[in-house]
């Protein structure tokens, strides 16, 4: 009862009872204006069928009764499609002659049109569970309806019974098939979603990248002609300074503002080409920014490094690659610092869906508790942006024993 009601299902479901009311007009449009006789009991059946349909279409044309129903909305209306016409044709039934099973496998008969209207939504719907009870169901109480109209169970009484077997059959071959090509198509959409949700990720990186590269031009362009040409207006004004007549003091202080105003041009603009150039993660990706990173850091401490990428890393989420990026700058500098060490690895690799990064190095170590507590910040700091990316910081160290750095992310592609 809570599975959401599928796309469209309320109105085709409203559709097919508007045109089971409209039929029953139709029938008493011939009855009226043509000779054609019809039994009394027939004329009952017709009234409380359309009766039963007019109220049903205006349930299933109340958007806040919906609203308030809820799940209980949709098989309350199915309900109502399934009892309305086994109920009149058991009305029907119990106005025949008994013991005539003729009249009791037509009445069986002329229940498929009306219940094929549940059949296939519930098939549409709900799963084969709720199918098989429908069928099941509606086949029991036509055999109990009818058997108790013929009186007994006598020979006479056997074709109704196939009737109704056949007829449940039927109805879940019926079902059945439907619920098939339902679950295909969804099956279908969910795979057309996640393509579009993969789609648009990808056209979202070819953005940025291009984005990226873009920047990365413009800097070039800024860097060879306008940071060069302040550059070299700076050193003419310079020399300008020296080959001045010192007693023209006028002339001096407009050259000192020139000039003055020259570096500070140039000093903004190798800010601003600074902050518009991307980052290695950008240019390089992960993979090659850390060891851009490892082998600049090793260069600058005299350090032998062992790196190593078990795997490919495939697209990790931006924010995560920036954080691995920082804790490994900032695990560098303190190595380089405080470490005294002469060897350091690293290590970065996915273990099933989790990515690992350990650095380690043979330095003096420390006191972890003492660290932190004393000089720490940059501790801190890490183990924070680890926090905040969702994964786990460890540290293992010991005086003259050396250090190493754990980082786990579980689910690193989420």
């Amino acid at each position: 009862m809570r599975t959401p009601i599928e796309p469209g299902v309320i109105k085709i479901f409203r559709l097919f009872v508007a045109a089971q009311a409209g039929f029953i007009l139709l029938v008493s449009y011939i009855k009226t204006n043509y000779p054609v006789s019809f039994p009394e009991e027939f004329q009952y059946r017709e009234s409380f069928s359309f009766l039963a349909s007019i109220l049903l279409f205006v349930y299933l044309s109340l958007p806040w009764l919906q609203h308030k129903l809820r799940n209980w909305y949709l098989p309350i209306a199915l309900i109502a499609a399934t009892i309305t016409p086994l109920i009149s044709n058991s009305f029907y039934l119990l106005m025949q002659a008994p013991g005539e099973p003729v009249n009791l496998i037509f009445s069986a008969y002329q229940l498929i049109p009306a219940l094929f209207i549940p059949l296939v939504l519930i098939a549409w719907q709900y799963d084969l569970k709720i199918l098989a009870l429908f069928c099941i169901g509606t086949g029991l109480y036509d055999i109990s309806s009818a058997l108790m109209i013929a009186n007994s169970l006598h020979l006479q009484s056997i074709p109704i019974l196939g009737v109704v077997v056949i007829r449940t059959v039927s109805f879940f071959v019926v079902g059945y098939m439907v619920n098939q090509l339902v679950k295909t198509l969804r099956q279908q959409r969910k795979s057309l979603t996640e393509a579009n949700i993969k789609l648009s990720l990808y056209a979202n990186t070819v953005e940025q990248l291009a984005i990226s590269r873009e920047r990365n031009r413009l800097a070039r362009e800024l860097h060879d002609t306008l940071a060069h040409t302040l550059s070299g207006l700076a050193v003419q004004l310079e020399a300008m300074k020296t080959v001045l007549i010192p007693r023209d003091d006028e002339a001096l202080g407009m050259l000192e503002r020139a000039l003055k105003t020259t570096r500070e041009g140039l000093t903004e603009t190798r800010r601003a080409l600074k902050d518009l150039r991307a980052t290695q993660l950008d240019d390089l990706g992960l993979k090659l920014a850390i060891y851009n990173l490892a082998s600049s850091a090793a260069g600058r401490g005299n350090l032998v490094l062992d790196y190593q990428c078990k795997d490919d890393l495939g697209n990790l989420p931006p924010q995560l690659e920036q954080t691995i990026y920082r804790i490994t700058q900032e695990a560098f500098e303190n190595i380089i610092r405080h470490a005294q060490a002469t060897c350091v690895s690293v290590c970065l690799g996915m273990e099933g869906n989790t990515l690992e990064l350990t650095i380690r190095d043979d330095g003096k170590g420390f006191e972890y508790a003492n660290e932190t507590r004393e000089n720490g910040l940059g501790i801190q700091g890490m183990k924070e942006r680890a926090a905040i990316a969702g994964a786990t910081l460890q540290f293992s160290s010991s005086r003259d024993g050396g250090t190493t750095i754990l980082f786990r992310k579980e689910n690193a592609y989420d």
